[in-house]
């Protein structure tokens, strides 16, 4: 097996944070003709080889990086998962049957559920998400939106929730964090959760309706330089770079959650939140993999363990309470398979939620408030997202490297799922880890749609791919 190589168009950056001096190692020139020669020399000329080329590239990340992954791919005339690393634990080889953790690749499923309950005249988007959840939250807590987040609370729609235009603060800092994982083994209501997000200063970004915010926390996504002296021992980080810490977010999710409740069940425990019900019936063998923990030990249906934390301080990920995941913002647990299986039913076969809504999930706006703001268009749980460090923003389908789908980051997990346009194609990869934040976005998704593009349309695609701008692959 010929194995993609990955060695990094680098900026080294040497000296402080504040007097860093880069200097550019290799160029793209050379990184496109070794592309060429390697495909050629595979023999990688056609569809039927494109499994071959996404097995050797995750084999040279997993290589390079240390971590287990996936890659699956989903089209009419391919369906394959390709694996690398090892358990954790165990040692075992990772295989395309394994399950990882998707954290916010949970949301498209989640507004899945709300539009099919809207289709159903259970819930009308439109309406104040308060009708739904006030009974819930009274019963469960004696309180009501108002009540956590303030006179404001009673204008969110739940359509404003599904497109992360509540305004509403996040629950996602490194305390509530820290404080969750040491109590990982006890069951974390979603009561916690939004009680976490109603003591954020302030409470509501804009008046609902007003802005799109996936998370208020700037100050959670931190370039971090890597020092020499500290870092020469980590297998996963190179010495001297910098490189981005992401952050999380749920409070629109958790609230939609309970408006889904609700809905059809407002007497019932969350735990009786039927999430699985979206899914065609009879249910494929792909989607019988798929779980949405709310309770139980998490390794009763996560096959890799994944590491949360810095390069320090890691925690291991694998026998805590599942409800640390946040429920219906983060509690998906799958194969990549199972997720490219959905979202090619859902946005190329259509055959999860009727035309018109798939089409309403995709009127896109721009984040304009908050962590990535001006980088990523959001729609009814669906992003537009760039692979691409050279693209221009807000991303636009269409150009190479972005994609129609949503990202994941959760506690020592990170996804990557959606429709490539350009091949009619959807995939999806992960891997567990979560300290490299642009890892599998701007690493594996990147690099896949440069090889995708060579093998199956013969064409060099310019994309920079990388943990931090600039870089570009090697082979």
């Amino acid at each position: 097996m010929i194995f993609v190589c990955m060695c990094w168009y680098i900026i080294a950056c040497h000296g402080s944070r504040s007097q860093a001096k880069c200097h550019l190692v290799a160029s793209d020139h050379r990184m496109r003709r070794n592309i060429v020669a390697l495909l050629l020399a595979a023999g990688l000329a056609d569809g039927s080889q494109l499994q071959t080329a996404f097995q050797s590239l995750v084999d040279g990340l997993s290589q390079k990086y240390g971590y287990a992954m996936q890659i699956a791919w989903r089209s009419d005339i391919e369906d394959f998962t390709v694996a690398a690393g090892h358990h954790a634990i165990t040692g075992k080889a990772v295989t395309a049957e394994d399950t990882f953790a998707f954290g916010s690749g949970t949301k498209p499923y989640t507004a899945v559920l709300l539009l099919k309950l809207a289709s159903e005249g259970k819930i009308e988007l439109d309406r104040p998400a308060s009708e739904y959840v006030d009974g819930i939250l009274k019963r469960m807590n004696g309180t009501s939106m108002v009540g956590l987040f303030g006179a404001d609370a009673a204008k969110v729609t739940v359509g404003h929730l599904l497109r992360m235009q509540s305004g509403l603060a996040d629950f996602d800092v490194s305390g509530f964090d820290d404080a969750l994982l040491k109590q990982g083994g006890s069951v974390h209501s979603p009561l916690e959760f939004l009680h976490a997000a109603a003591k954020q200063s302030p409470v509501f970004l804009c008046n609902p309706g007003q802005c799109t915010s996936y998370t208020s926390h700037l100050t959670e996504t931190v370039l971090t330089y890597a020092e020499p002296q500290r870092f020469d021992h980590v297998r996963s980080v190179v010495p001297g770079e910098w490189f981005l810490r992401p952050t999380i977010a749920g409070t629109n999710y958790v609230l939609a959650g309970f408006v889904a409740l609700g809905a059809v069940a407002p007497t019932s425990d969350w735990t009786s939140l039927d999430q699985a019900q979206i899914f065609p019936q009879p249910a494929s063998a792909k989607y019988q993999k798929c779980t949405f923990a709310d309770t139980g030990s998490l390794n009763k249906t996560l096959d890799i363990p994944g590491a949360a934390g810095s390069f320090l301080r890691r925690t291991q990920i694998y026998g805590q309470d599942a409800s640390i995941l946040g429920w219906t913002c983060g509690n998906l647990i799958a194969p990549a398979g199972s997720a490219a299986e959905f979202f090619y039913d859902l946005l190329i076969a259509k055959r999860i939620v009727p035309s018109e809504m798939v089409a309403k999930m995709q009127e896109f706006a721009p984040l304009n408030v908050g962590w990535a703001k001006g980088m990523i268009q959001y729609g009814t749980g669906l992003m537009i997202q760039q692979a691409s460090w050279n693209a221009t923003y807000p991303p636009v389908m269409g150009s190479w490297g972005s994609y129609v789908g949503h990202g994941g980051d959760t506690y020592g997990f990170l996804s990557e799922s959606g429709v490539l346009s350009q091949f009619n194609a959807s995939f999806s990869a992960t891997a567990n880890e979560e300290y490299l934040g642009p890892f599998v976005k701007n690493v594996m998704v990147c690099t896949m749609i440069r090889v995708a593009a060579k093998v199956l349309l013969d064409q060099d695609v310019f994309l920079k791919c990388g943990v931090r701008p600039f870089p570009q692959i090697v082979v």
